[in-house]
């Protein structure tokens, strides 16, 4: 099937066992937004993709190696769907399989549900599950097995200069299976502007390389997938959690010193009730010590260190962040970071210390 694009108030249905299989020709995808897509929607509104059936993406075809750090992502691929400045948009049970990049972009969206879909994206390094710049999201009873981040939360608005800046805000992510190569969740990027008044809640973690990342990195050559506004993230919440064989650190904050990197502030982060099992401890760095990063509450959480044997050997095939176990763990450049009712176990002989 050729790419295609969804108008207001169009519901596109799937039967149970129907399979949309998309072209494999990557001349039939044209450039929307500064990218490729399968699926599109633009200023669309009551707009929705449901029904028990399959979007296949043909991502074989597109294949690509990955880049290093600090080298350019290939940014050819085409997404699988993209919903961009659309209001009330709705994806209920569906699967997503092997897409070119991405599978679902909702960006500069006032109201969307995800609930029940389901992903398989595991094709190229670029393979991120659901990737949320928009705000009223609601995202529940949804499984997603990623090569590359999971879920994506951020405010992005440099692709678009008109309208001004829009918060990602006002988001709930419920009773989720996450697994991914790189982040389960990953808050924030370069330059990103605001992700605000958020709650994930009833998740569950596994074979990954973090659990729960918020980042913000320097500036690497190549990199085109940035912001241009300071960023601010507060009013996090994230609660009964489950993590398990976590190939780096299960939670991390870390923030660059570098010039190009803007933050006005990170603040009003809280993790409860996280259970981890993971090769690293959390750690929470903030490297530009002129710019706040406050107000970070781990309350009855269980944290335990387990061995690099336990882990399979996908992780020295270069996985999406497969360099992050090397990083140590570390609390500086945080003001008031506290702990209640947590616990810290690195029983395991085998750990490397």
């Amino acid at each position: 099937v050729k790419p295609f694009v969804l108008r207001s108030n169009v519901t596109l249905r799937l039967d149970d066992r129907a399979e949309i299989y998309a072209s494999q020709n990557v001349a039939d995808y044209p450039v929307r937004n500064g990218q490729r897509c399968f699926a599109y929607a633009e200023s669309a509104t009551n707009v929705a993709i449901i029904g028990k059936g399959l979007f296949y993406g043909s991502g074989y075809r597109f294949r690509q190696p990955q880049a290093l750090p600090g080298e350019s992502q290939p940014q050819a691929l085409p997404v699988m769907l993209r919903f961009s400045r659309c209001r009330d948009v709705r994806l209920e049970d569906v699967a997503l399989c092997s897409c070119g990049a991405w599978s679902c972009h909702l960006r500069n969206c006032d109201g969307a549900v995800v609930r029940r879909v389901k992903i398989l994206n595991h094709v190229n390094n670029t393979n991120d599950g659901l990737d949320i710049e928009s705000r009223r999201g609601t995202v529940e009873d949804c499984t997603i097995d990623s090569g590359d981040d999971a879920l994506v939360f951020r405010a992005n608005h440099r692709p678009f200069r008109s309208g001004g800046p829009r918060p990602c805000e006002r988001i709930t992510v419920m009773n989720c299976q996450l697994t991914s190569r790189a982040n389960c969740i990953r808050i924030g990027w370069l330059n990103d502007g605001v992700v605000r008044n958020a709650t994930f809640s009833n998740l569950t973690m596994t074979d990954s390389a973090c659990g729960i990342g918020i980042d913000l990195p320097p500036f690497e050559k190549g990199m085109d997938d940035y912001g241009d506004e300071a960023s601010l993230y507060e009013n996090l919440v994230f609660d009964s959690i489950v993590m398990d064989r976590v190939y780096a650190a299960p939670i991390r904050i870390d923030v660059t010193d570098k010039d190009f990197t803007r933050l006005e502030a990170i603040r009003n982060i809280t993790f409860s009730n996280i259970r981890a099992r993971a090769y690293r401890w959390p750690s929470v760095k903030n490297l530009k010590r002129d710019r706040p990063l406050e107000n970070v509450t781990f309350s009855n959480c269980s944290f335990t260190r387990c061995a690099d044997g336990t882990f399979p050997n996908l992780w020295k095939q270069m996985g999406a962040a497969y360099w992050w176990y090397r990083d140590g763990e570390s609390f500086c450049g945080v003001k008031g970071v506290r702990f209640d009712g947590c616990t810290f176990d690195e029983s395991d002989e085998k750990v490397r210390r």
